[in-house]
């Protein structure tokens, strides 16, 4: 270090919030050194404002920098330097010295607005086309869970004469095709029945003959409209309307009958079968299906690294643009079901084009959720968990230039101390998706003697948390700690830049993989690939999901654009195919 801190008196002096850093260093008879610096406060966000760096220092004639840079100050020892904040925070350092006196202040600031303030409690999100489209398949295999087919061959025609009698035995098919396409207040669908076969037995008593009859459809198609609604419950219903069935050519294909009698049956199949068919699957559809339960409720609770998270669905609607929500989110509380009012993506914003649904993410859910919960984890529970870890990082201090100083022997301790001040930003792209900023994360390091922790070094790290996609659906953390300050040493003649990387980047590496236990998986939080409940058709759609995190994006027009915290985040839900 340039002072020799052993002989030197420290003095920590906290100004506005006690978490900024005044330090101070004098020895002799020298006029004593004043450092005051009045501004900015403690973790304020300046929005796309400099930072005004204002205070005095006493004597006039010392030498006063301020990030770096020399600074005279006036004749009344006051000074006032516009620092420009180009990243998400800056710690400002402000450092005077006189002699072999040295006083330091430092203290931590933010870019752009607190997104706790604008937090709208919830997301909106938004199942796009290409989303609906995909969907088809897994609402297809809800109606063939319903056994439609065997209903319907329940109520199939039959014909009897003096002849013979044609009787239904059953209805074959493959798996039935829906599409799905976004309307104004509706959903529009598409149900195809491909390659449907009505078995029928035909018995000819006089003669003793029973033969089979097949009569397929290479596709019998219905179009009509979907209106989604939910019950009291919160459980999801499809109110069917407007339906209109469409039977294809169908072939008939009679066992080793011909001649006049075979024609007879063929005109009675005609006549019997097919003439009533499509009055009679049109009612069955109108009947079995004009409700359409798809399940629910949709709200519930979640426990995210320990902290309870409920949600609601507060409201849906549909649109050309696709089938949207929106979500309350409550953390510790009730989840809000009215008045959220996000700003909605659809396939026209950026980074949407290959989706099938989109989110509108807002800073203040990483703010008040992860930012929130990690702070709590290094403010209240580092201490513990490291605690029995003192020898290895012993080793990492001793290891740091001037730690060959340290005296042998002794029993390492350390004590987490994260600042109060910290902002989670969301990112373009995902790689990363957001990033935790705490600018001023405080650690000591020392060795016990008798019931204290007798401090050696005392450091604040600026430590990042990058946010990262793994897997598609799992939200990984990643920590940095890139720049920071030495507070105090008892090593001397030094370089602190020397100690700050070498420090940040072995306790970096040390707690980065204690991060990684923590990580969350959107698709368990969702029951993706979960057990399929056969009496929640809901459960079918979601166990079939493959989410995969694809793109963020700022909102770049609309009321989003308003929002510098809101973000659109691009997901596959469905497999690829």
């Amino acid at each position: 270090m340039r002072q020799p801190i052993l002989a030197a008196t420290l003095l920590l002096v906290g100004v506005g919030c006690r978490n900024d850093y005044n330090i101070k260093t004098q020895t002799g008879d020298q006029e004593p050194l004043e450092l005051d610096v009045t501004g900015p406060d403690y973790g304020v966000f300046l929005g796309d404002e400099a930072a005004t760096v204002v205070g005095t220092v006493s004597p006039t004639h010392a030498v006063v920098m301020v990030e770096g840079e020399r600074v005279y100050p006036a004749s009344d020892g006051s000074f006032s330097v516009d620092v420009p904040i180009n990243y998400a925070y800056r710690n400002l350092d402000v450092h005077a010295s006189l002699g072999d006196q040295e006083a330091r202040w430092r203290t931590p600031v933010f870019r752009g607005e607190d997104p706790s303030l604008t937090w709208p409690d919830g997301v909106s999100l938004r199942l796009l086309p290409q989303g609906m489209d995909r969907m088809g398949a897994f609402v297809g295999q809800i109606i063939d869970g319903t056994g439609w087919d065997t209903q319907i061959a329940a109520i199939l025609p039959a014909y009897e004469s003096s002849l013979f009698q044609i009787r239904p035995v059953g209805v074959f098919h493959e798996p039935t095709d829906v599409i799905l396409y976004p309307l104004e207040g509706l959903i529009g669908a598409s149900v195809s029945l491909r390659d449907l076969k009505l078995e029928y037995e035909v018995a000819v008593d006089a003669i003793g003959v029973s033969i089979e009859l097949s009569i397929a459809f290479s596709e019998i198609s219905i179009d009509a409209t979907l209106e989604p609604w939910l019950d009291s419950d919160g459980i999801l219903w499809l109110g069917l309307a407007d339906p209109d069935l469409t039977l294809g050519e169908a072939d008939i294909v009679l066992g080793p009958i011909d001649g006049w009698l075979g024609e007879l049956i063929i005109d009675a199949v005609n006549d019997w079968v097919l003439e009533p068919l499509a009055d009679l699957l049109l009612g069955f559809v109108i009947d079995q299906f004009a409700e359409l339960e798809v399940g629910g409720p949709l709200a519930g609770e979640f426990d995210l690294l320990g902290t309870p998270l409920s949600f609601a669905l507060a409201e849906l609607y549909t649109q050309e643009l696709g089938l949207g929500a929106d979500l309350g989110i409550g953390i510790g509380s009730p989840a809000p079901t009215s008045g959220l009012g996000i700003a909605i993506p659809d396939e026209t914003t950026p980074g949407t084009e290959d989706a099938d649904a989109a989110v509108a993410l807002h800073e203040g859910l990483l703010q008040v959720a992860i930012g929130d919960l990690l702070y709590d984890l290094f403010d209240t529970q580092l201490d513990a968990i490291l605690g029995i870890a003192g020898p290895l990082l012993g080793n990492l201090v001793v290891a740091l230039p001037g730690g060959d100083q340290a005296p042998a022997g002794v029993t390492w301790c350390f004590e987490f101390a994260p600042g109060e001040a910290y902002v989670a930003r969301m990112h373009e792209g995902v790689a990363p998706l957001g990033s935790i900023y705490l600018p001023d994360f405080g650690v000591t390091a020392g060795f016990e003697s008798g019931a204290v922790c007798e401090p050696w070094l005392e450091v604040s790290m600026a430590t990042e948390i990058d946010l990262v996609v793994e897997d598609g659906s799992k939200l990984g953390f990643d920590l940095s700690m890139p720049e920071g300050a030495v507070l105090y040493y008892g090593a001397e003649d030094v370089d602190e830049d020397e100690v700050v990387s070498a420090f940040g980047a072995s306790l970096a590496g040390t707690l980065s993989p204690l991060l990684g236990s923590f990580a969350i998986d959107l698709g368990d939080l969702l029951g993706a690939a979960g057990e399929v409940d056969p009496a929640d058709p809901l459960s079918g759609i979601m166990g079939n999901l493959d989410i995969q995190i694809q793109d963020s994006r700022r909102f770049t027009e609309g009321p989003g654009a308003n929002d510098e915290s809101l973000y659109a985040v691009s997901i596959g839900l469905f497999p690829a195919e």
